[in-house]
């Protein structure tokens, strides 16, 4: 199962229902509740653990540092192996189509 979480790993993060699937099959086509209230299979809960996990490891270790190595580690890798993987990134686009305030999109 694959899935994205815009923004941080913590309570301002929000789950990209429509990006979920297991071996490229869209679950939100199999299942059009997904995340919903009407969920019946609960997939909110998975968003709660990732909002959770943030806190168990501040908890435990006092900081999150791994996070961001781990993925500059895994676009490094990407990029060296040529393994041709998708990985949903932003940049700053102040200056570009027309937008003049800091904001981090992810584009073309």
């Amino acid at each position: 199962c694959h899935g994205w979480i815009l923004g941080e790993h913590g309570d301002s993060s929000v789950p990209v229902w429509s990006g979920v699937n297991v071996a490229g099959v869209s679950l939100k086509n199999l299942h059009p509740e997904l995340g919903t209230d009407a969920d019946k299979e609960q997939w909110k809960a998975v968003h709660k653990q990732v909002v959770d996990s943030a806190y168990e490891v501040i908890k435990l270790k006092g900081y999150t540092s791994w996070a961001i190595g781990l993925s500059v580690a895994d676009l490094a890798e990407s990029i060296m192996k040529n393994l041709r993987r998708v990985h949903p990134i932003s940049t700053m686009i102040k200056g570009l189509y027309g937008i003049k305030e800091d904001v981090f999109l992810s584009v073309p």
